[in-house]
Formats: C-alpha cells, sequence, structure tokens
C-alpha cells in the first residue's frame, strides 16, 4: 500500500518550521595549520524539529551532558562520516552538528536527522 510521503502529510497536521542548513564544503588548513571545516552560505529548509527525550539517551548510547533534536525533512543531509565534516543545522538560537539520518528517502522522500548541540549561533 503506497501512502505517499508521510512527512508532508503530518506537516499538513503539525506544520513545518524554517532551520537554516549550512552544507560541508570539507575543510581548509588555516594559518597556525589545523583542518577547519567549511560551509556553504546558509539556507532555510522546511522542517520538523522535535528533542530527543533524555528518557531514551541511555538506549541511545547518547551523551547526558549533551542536547540532541529529531529533525525530520524532505532535504537530504550530510550526516558524520568517516573523514568528513557533517552539516549544520541553525535553529532556534543554537547551531547542531548532524549525527546521523533515518534515511527513508528511497521509500518515501524523506529524512529522520539526528542533531546534537554544539555552540549558540544560527
Amino acid at each position: 500500500m503506497n501512502m505517499g510521503n508521510l512527512l508532508n502529510r503530518a506537516a499538513n497536521l503539525i506544520g513545518y518550521e524554517g532551520v537554516n542548513w549550512h552544507q560541508s564544503t570539507g575543510s581548509t588548513i588555516n594559518n597556525v595549520l589545523l583542518n577547519v571545516p567549511t560551509y556553504a552560505a546558509p539556507v532555510v529548509i522546511q522542517a520538523q524539529v522535535q528533542p530527543v527525550p533524555r528518557s531514551m539517551f541511555q538506549t541511545l548510547g547518547l551523551d547526558f551532558a549533551k542536547s540532541y533534536i529529531m529533525l525530520y525533512t524532505t532535504t537530504n543531509l550530510g550526516d558524520v562520516e568517516r573523514d568528513a565534516t557533517p552539516d549544520q543545522i541553525g535553529w532556534n538560537g543554537g547551531l547542531y552538528n548532524v549525527l546521523n539520518n533515518t534515511e527513508w528517502f528511497p521509500v518515501n522522500g524523506w529524512n529522520g536527522t539526528m542533531c546534537v548541540y554544539v555552540v549558540p549561533g544560527s
């Protein structure tokens, strides 16, 4: 049974909000020879943002000293890969690194993406 894009159907009830997507462009070496991540100019994408409940931290192996969100979007975000810089999300006055994607793109055209808070910012 094809139910269409479930995220878009849910968005009709819950709604999307704009978040700033900072797509990773790689890295560069700075003047003290450190590898520094580089990002494209931020682009506003539509997403549903939900906190990850602390009751799930132990099950998911998350650090209790950090803050996490789940981002549901039709934009295919780049997550943490070996020797690669993850994309970043600016939301609610903070900046979050994309940790991993639950990829539903091939099936339904959206991703569930876990992000971790890194610094204040956009």
